[in-house]
Formats: C-alpha cells, structure tokens, sequence
C-alpha cells in the first residue's frame, strides 16, 4: 500500500468490533478515528506513532 496509516484499517477494525460487536458500528468508529487522525495532521500536530495514537483514539471512541 502506498499509504502505511491505511494498512492499519484491518487492526483498528478488529479492535472496535472486539468492543462493540458490530461490523457497521465498527467501520464507523474506523472511518472517525482516521478523520481524526488527518485532521491533527493537517493542523501539523506530529504523531510519533500512528499506530498507538490511532488504536488510542479507536478504543475511546468504541468506549463512548
């Protein structure tokens, strides 16, 4: 993939359906954290770790 963020989908995926046992609930906290994970992007927040700043933001938004 040319995008190594996007290769995080089926991780962040797995963990939000672990927490809410739904596929659709799911891909929709997905699709939130990685607008949110563009959007600190673009205001030049630096994110040392995709990874854990992405599955941080996933399991957060699973909980509420």
């Amino acid at each position: 993939m040319d995008d190594p963020v996007a290769e995080l989908r089926p991780l962040l995926f797995s963990i939000a359906y672990r927490m809410l046992g739904s596929a659709s609930d799911a891909e929709d906290i997905v699709q939130e954290a990685f607008l949110r994970f563009h959007r600190e992007s673009r205001r030049g927040t630096e994110i040392a770790s995709p990874k854990a700043w992405l599955s941080t933001v996933t399991t957060r938004l699973a909980i509420n």
